[in-house]
C-alpha cells in the first residue's frame, strides 16, 4: 500500500512498526517511486500501552499535527496458546483492535486538523499466504474452525461467499483499503464496510448495531484506560 500511495506524489508517508528492518527496504522504494515524498519509520508495538502512547506525539511532531488519511492495517491470527499482551489483553484482540483504538485517538485532533476531517471505514481485505500469518499451521489445527464458528453464531462456516475469491494477490489485498482511504465519492457513504472495493453490508450484525457500536467503544475506552470525548 505505501508505494502504491507514492505513485501519487504525496508530501509525506509514515510508516509505524515493530521492526525497522522490515520497513527500511519500503521507505527506499518509497524514495526510488517518488524522491520528493518524505518517507518517516516511527517504532511502535500496538499490542504494547506505554509503546502506542509514545509513538503518537512523535507521528504528531514529524507530521505537524495534521494527518489526512490514517490506515490501519497490522495485526496478528491464529495464536495457537491463549496469549495476552503487557496490559493483560487477549493478544489478538489487542493488536487487532485495542491498540489500533488507542493510536487513532491519541491522533483524533490531527485528523480533525486534515484535509477529509474524520470519515470512517471498515474493509476486508482477503487472505494471502505470503504473508506467512498462519505458517505455524497444520491442517488439523483448521478442524475446530466450524464447530466454533456453528456455536458461536449459529451459522455454517462458508470458505467462499459468492464470487468473493478466498485467496488474493498483495495488490488485490491492498486495493480495498486504499480506495476506501482515497475515494472521496465514498465520503457520503461513511462509515461503510467495504468488500471488493466495494460497500457491502457487512454480515454480522453487531458490527453496525448501534447498541453494540456503543458497548465496543465502552469496552475499548476501559481496555485503554482512557476515556475520549470529542
Amino acid at each position: 500500500m505505501a508505494t502504491e500511495l507514492a505513485k501519487a506524489s504525496p508530501a509525506h508517508i509514515l510508516i509505524a512498526s515493530r521492526t525497522a528492518a522490515k520497513i527500511d527496504p519500503v521507505l527506499s522504494a518509497i524514495r526510488g517511486i517518488g524522491p520528493s515524498v518524505k518517507a518517516t519509520f516511527v517504532q511502535m508495538d500496538l499490542s504494547d500501552h506505554d509503546s502506542v502512547r509514545r509513538a503518537a506525539p512523535e507521528i504528531l511532531a514529524v507530521t505537524g499535527s495534521k494527518l489526512d488519511v490514517v490506515i490501519n492495517s497490522a495485526g496478528n491470527m491464529a495464536l495457537m496458546e491463549y496469549t495476552v499482551d503487557r496490559q493483560g489483553i487477549e493478544m489478538q484482540m489487542s493488536a487487532n483492535h485495542v491498540g489500533h483504538f488507542l493510536l487513532t485517538n491519541l491522533l483524533m485532533l490531527a485528523l480533525l486538523a486534515g484535509a477529509n476531517g474524520v470519515v470512517l471505514f471498515a474493509c476486508h481485505p482477503g487472505s494471502n499466504l505470503d504473508t506467512k500469518l498462519g505458517s505455524h499451521l497444520v491442517m488439523d489445527d483448521y478442524g475446530d474452525i466450524m464447530p466454533v464458528t456453528k456455536r458461536n453464531t449459529g451459522k455454517d462456516f462458508v470458505f467462499v461467499v459468492e464470487d468473493e475469491p478466498r485467496f488474493k494477490t498483495y495488490e488485490q489485498i491492498g486495493a480495498t483499503p486504499l480506495i476506501a482511504a482515497l475515494d472521496p465519492d465514498l465520503t457520503a457513504q461513511a462509515p461503510a464496510y467495504l468488500q471488493n472495493g466495494q460497500v457491502v453490508q457487512p454480515a454480522a450484525e453487531h458490527a453496525y448495531d448501534p447498541e453494540h457500536v456503543e458497548k465496543s467503544w465502552k469496552l475499548s475506552e476501559n481496555l485503554d484506560g482512557q476515556e475520549f470525548k470529542y
